[in-house]
């Protein structure tokens, strides 16, 4: 080992005793062409921005408008502070773009392919905690993307303060910043933990919501989009002023990352655990329901009521609550191995005793806790339904397709359920891709054949979108689809248990022969 290798290890040695993992990640990348890459990289983007935004400015003769000129007739007086204003709220896109969607792209891949290797089995053996080793993962993994904005925070900074941003102002946006690494960081954590194996998906999804996030937050602060003057959270408005957004943005950020890690943890250290338990599932639902009705919930106070706005937030939540609960299958749902191990203790347990363990049992089907949480939804929203002031014709429609997507949830969890416990390697991948066409395949051929709601609208509730039926539906038209929706779970049901008593059986068989 060479004498600078030597000193750069003896640097690094302070941070080893405080966090190991970290150490070994600092090890691995810290090299000299990682750091060259990182810094000339950040160096480059940087120059390449000023360059942009450099040819931009006028000439000094100019005599038509120009965004950058304070009189637009005659001389052109360069207005600096406009100028560094757009170059700072486009290097600010940049910073968090590659912060967060590389970021996630670089720990969902290490992540991985380490458990790909089985090198994170031989991590979990350490006597490190699990908060001390996914630490040193999310602050080691893109450390060299670290190194490049590091690099590039005095330009940043000095852009925010020519463009005449406080220093409040700017330190929230750090803060915010961190808090958004943070979220997206453990998320991605969560989806290698749930299977996941693909960073570009991550890193695509991240950018998205990112986009969003953002899109929020600057049209805020620059005032380009007057729509989100309006917004409330339980009749506090949160788009007042940038603090406001950005402390209930921050608020959100630490709420999620705190449930993220709970389901990290347990992860972690059980290998073969879902993500939460089902009494912890009951809280998540509650915590996450009760963030979005504080959205929704001041629309009762609208005057005069619009029936616009309610059919828009129905539709809004069905869709988030498709995407929450889709993935709360996927969290509390076990796998094969341990739902042979839960049907083989059974056989052993008092009666009594067995709806107590379908409710909070650690290892037995999820279907049952879903349906809880589906009430916990419907028991959060529903007093919001009855209090808009909207046509009771109105809210009759909305309760019935609220009904008709509950019992479809159930579907899918109790469909993936089953297929979670055949024997085949590629079972997630199976169970997501059947559900997956359970979702999409009705409304495909809906479309295909152009079928209007008001036309068949029963056909519209067998799929995602039931309330684009439910409005046009009859009553006998209701009650039978919710008659096929019922003998769909029943059967679903049955053939779970069956296949539940049949793995107990085999499994006290095999320990009987192995005796």
């Amino acid at each position: 080992m060479t004498q600078k290798n030597t000193m750069n290890i003896s640097l690094l040695d302070p941070i080893g005793e405080w966090n190991p993992q970290i150490f070994r990640e600092f090890k691995g990348r810290l090299n000299n062409r990682n750091v060259f890459l990182g810094i000339g990289a950040s160096l480059a983007i940087q120059l390449l921005l000023l360059l942009y935004f450099w040819v931009q400015l006028p000439s000094r003769k100019i005599e038509l408008y120009h965004p950058y000129c304070t009189e637009p007739e005659g001389f052109c007086t360069i207005n600096w502070p406009e100028w560094w204003k757009d170059l700072h709220h486009s290097f600010s896109w940049i910073l968090v773009l590659t912060l967060v969607v590389g970021g996630v792209y670089l720990l969902v891949s290490n992540l991985a392919e380490e458990q790909r290797r089985g090198t994170l089995n031989f991590i979990r053996l350490s006597p490190q905690s699990t908060y001390n080793i996914l630490l040193g993962k999310m602050v080691g993994v893109p450390i060299i993307i670290f190194l490049g904005a590091a690099v590039a925070l005095p330009l940043h900074i000095w852009s925010a303060i020519a463009a005449d941003f406080s220093v409040p102002l700017l330190l929230s946006f750090y803060v915010l910043l961190g808090a958004i690494c943070g979220f997206f960081y453990s998320l991605g954590m969560l989806y290698v933990f749930l299977g996941g194996t693909q960073g570009a998906i991550t890193a695509g999804t991240a950018t998205f919501c990112l986009w969003l996030s953002l899109y929020t937050d600057f049209g805020i602060l620059y005032d380009y989009y007057m729509e989100f003057q309006d917004l409330q959270w339980f009749w506090t408005a949160i788009a007042d002023n940038i603090f406001a957004f950005r402390g209930f943005a921050i608020f959100n950020c630490l709420l999620w990352i705190y449930w993220i890690w709970r389901g990290l943890n347990r992860r972690f250290k059980n290998t073969t655990a879902t993500i939460f338990s089902k009494k912890e599932s009951y809280s998540l639902v509650a915590c996450f329901e009760i963030n979005l009705l504080g959205f929704v919930l001041p629309q009762i106070n609208l005057f005069p009521p619009s029936t616009y706005v309610f059919e828009n937030s129905i539709i809004a939540l069905a869709l988030i609550n498709l995407c929450w609960f889709m993935g709360l299958i996927a969290m509390l749902s076990p796998h094969r191995q341990t739902l042979q191990d839960w049907a083989r203790y059974s056989h052993t347990q008092n009666l009594k005793y067995s709806w107590q363990d379908w409710i909070f049992g650690e290892k037995s089907p999820a279907p049952v806790a879903i349906a809880i949480n589906l009430g916990i939804t419907i028991g959060i929203f529903l007093p919001w339904i009855l209090l808009y002031p909207i046509d009771s014709k109105e809210q009759i429609w909305v309760i019935a397709g609220i009904f008709i997507s509950c019992t479809l949830m159930l579907i899918y969890a109790v469909l993936a359920q089953l297929i979670l416990l055949i024997k085949n390697n590629k079972r997630a991948i199976w169970a997501t891709s059947s559900i997956g066409i359970a979702m999409i395949f009705p409304l495909l051929l809906l479309g295909i054949f152009q079928v209007n709601p008001d036309y068949v609208p029963e056909l519209y509730l067998f799929t995602p979108l039931p309330f684009l039926g439910t409005e046009y539906i009859s009553l006998n038209g209701f009650l039978g689809v919710v008659v096929s929706h019922c003998s769909i779970i029943a059967a679903l049901t049955c053939k779970l248990k069956q296949q539940l008593r049949l793995a107990g059986e085999s499994q006290i068989k095999a320990l009987l022969a192995g005796d």
